[in-house]
């Protein structure tokens, strides 16, 4: 192909590229308003947002290289002959395979020193177990301690209000069979 067919067939994907993004936006719109939606407050709503989008949109047809920001932007303004754009592409092409062989090279590492803990806990497993059972067992008699000071420390709280309700109890009691007497002796 001659440079004056591919500016041609350049132009031609540009004006296609912005067709296809028009017709995303609108084709929404068109299904749900009409075809959709007997209601005309649904139809406004939905032609509201596309008119809504469509205008976004077309602030961003014929973006210049240097406001291309957004993922639409660059989708409707990519120049497939632009240097700049293509040596920029490159050069974050080299920094993310850079970038990926030190990931690379770290997880390497890491699984080498996770293969040498494994082999010393292998060696001192033993050893290992036996510190955790005494761990255990001591946080375990921690908290049977914790619990039972804290049972003791409840009940001398209730002992003192129970002894105090039953003699009220009982001081009643005495108080009924008194009156209950002096009423049988009397009759």
């Amino acid at each position: 192909m001659n440079r004056k067919n591919t500016k041609v067939l350049l132009r031609v994907l540009q004006v296609l590229k912005w067709l296809h993004m028009i017709s995303l936006t609108v084709y929404p719109a068109i299904v749900s308003g009409y075809l959709l939606s007997d209601n005309p407050r649904t139809t406004k709503i939905a032609f509201g947002i596309t008119s809504i989008s469509f205008t976004r949109l077309a602030n961003h047809f014929g973006d210049k290289p240097e406001e291309i920001n957004t993922a639409i932007s660059t989708y409707l303004n990519f120049k497939y002959n632009n240097e700049s754009q293509i040596k920029s592409i490159e050069k974050l092409t080299e920094e993310v395979e850079k970038l990926t062989s030190k990931i690379k090279k770290k997880m390497i590492e890491v699984k080498k020193r996770t293969d040498e803990t494994k082999v010393q806990t292998e060696l001192t497993g033993n050893e290992v177990t036996e510190e955790l059972k005494n761990e255990i067992e001591a946080e375990e008699e921690e908290r049977i301690e914790i619990k039972i000071k804290n049972l003791t420390k409840e009940l001398t709280e209730k002992i003192p209000k129970l002894r105090n309700t039953k003699i009220n109890e009982i001081e009643n009691l005495i108080k009924e069979l008194r009156i209950i007497s002096r009423d049988t002796r009397d009759t």
